[in-house]
């Protein structure tokens, strides 16, 4: 009768010992749901299925210097520029001479001219004009009779007056400046003139392309209007000068 037991008892404790084994190795669900990249903010070492929700920390401004392009959440690590490049020493020397700048050093501080409106640099013997750019709120520039050679006033979205007549100028990009009214860029080497776009075209009250031998076909986008000008006398444009929407590079 003992044996009879203890035999019962063993095959129970087997069984139970292969139930404990099956129940031990039986597959779970072991997915978790997160952010798979470690790059990221709220990266789930864990993880096992992206949620697609990956935040990045970083600067959201595109102007700073640190712009990251793939930020989703800003940190407030934005830097910004606070100095200019000014690489001609004339152009620099004006801006001493105006209290903008203290040092002859090839810069000056962007918060001591970016509320400057006016500048007057009339034969100055200036080659270069890099930092110009930084004059956001400049309306009235005169470059009259210097030695430039090209001129990016992109940056300069306020300006409605422009005299850089009697320069070398080959090139000059005003399509970004919607409010100037008076161009004058008489005496030059200008090769392309884009008044296309950003100048509003309406608006140019004033516009002297004269005596730019090389200059052929100055961009427009209305060319009646600009033929209309032109014919009125209120645009001073040579006999071998036309308008046209789209001309040849």
């Amino acid at each position: 009768m003992k044996k009879i037991i203890y035999t019962l008892l063993a095959i129970t404790l087997v069984f139970s010992a292969c139930k404990k084994e099956d129940e031990d190795t039986a597959p779970t669900n072991t997915t978790v749901s997160g952010c798979m990249d470690n790059l990221a903010t709220n990266y789930n070492a864990l993880a096992t299925v992206d949620n697609g929700n990956c935040i990045y920390a970083g600067c959201m401004d595109s102007t700073a210097l640190n712009y990251n392009a793939l930020a989703t959440v800003d940190d407030g690590s934005c830097e910004y520029q606070t100095i200019a490049y000014v690489p001609d020493d004339n152009f620099e020397q004006y801006l001493i001479n105006n209290g903008w700048d203290d040092v002859m050093d090839d810069s000056v501080k962007i918060a001591a001219i970016d509320t400057v409106k006016i500048i007057n640099v009339y034969f100055k013997n200036i080659s270069n004009l890099t930092g110009i750019e930084y004059f956001i709120n400049l309306r009235e520039l005169n470059c009259h009779l210097n030695q430039l050679i090209s001129l990016d006033l992109s940056e300069n979205t306020k300006l409605t007056i422009l005299n850089c007549e009697e320069n070398q100028l080959t090139s000059m990009d005003i399509s970004n400046n919607p409010e100037i009214f008076y161009l004058n860029c008489l005496s030059n080497q200008l090769t392309t003139l884009n008044l296309k776009n950003g100048a509003n075209i309406t608006e140019l009250f004033s516009v002297d392309a004269r005596n730019n031998p090389n200059l052929t076909c100055i961009q427009v986008d209305d060319v009646a209007f600009a033929d209309g000008e032109a014919d009125w006398g209120s645009w001073g444009i040579d006999s071998h000068h036309y308008f046209s929407t789209n001309c040849p590079q």
